[in-house]
């Protein structure tokens, strides 16, 4: 594991909030992020602008590191916003029975937000070495929150 290097707090592993609305972030949090996916087993961590899961407005900085592939999963009566940061990955949307329904390049050069319907199933595969992501949703996440396929 490696060493903690956020200023927020570790609610679960790689998983950090922020100690209160308008905290200043560090300049190099995206570097952070990666070097804190890359140590360990998940391949992934976030960094919550929200200080609070129960939030109504939910604001994170996921990072990512190859080889990685979420698993097929919604987010029951929510909408989802994605703007790729760094790096590339792919989007794909699925239906019941895990067929693929289309996909989506998310790039980092050309940051264009992602908006996801709700509830569709969709997971994410990176391509480059690593990628980061801005997420925005709506509140108050749970453990039911996200359902996974």
């Amino acid at each position: 594991m490696t060493q903690k290097i956020f200023s927020g707090r570790e609610t679960s592993p790689s998983v950090y909030h922020a100690h209160e609305w308008g905290q200043q972030l560090e300049k190099d949090l995206l570097d952070l992020l990666i070097k804190e996916a890359k140590g360990n087993d998940t391949r992934k961590a976030r960094f919550c602008v929200h200080p609070d899961p129960s939030e109504t407005l939910q604001i994170t900085y996921l990072a990512f590191v190859n080889p990685y592939l979420d698993r097929i999963h919604r987010h029951p009566g929510r909408e989802e916003i994605v703007i790729p940061l760094q790096g590339m990955a792919m989007h794909t949307t699925f239906d019941l029975d895990r067929n693929k329904l289309g996909s989506q390049l998310l790039d980092g050069s050309n940051p264009v937000a992602l908006t996801s319907k709700i509830d569709a199933w969709h997971s994410i595969e990176v391509l480059s070495d690593f990628f980061v992501m801005l997420e925005i949703g709506v509140g108050p996440f749970t453990s039911n929150s996200t359902v996974y396929l």
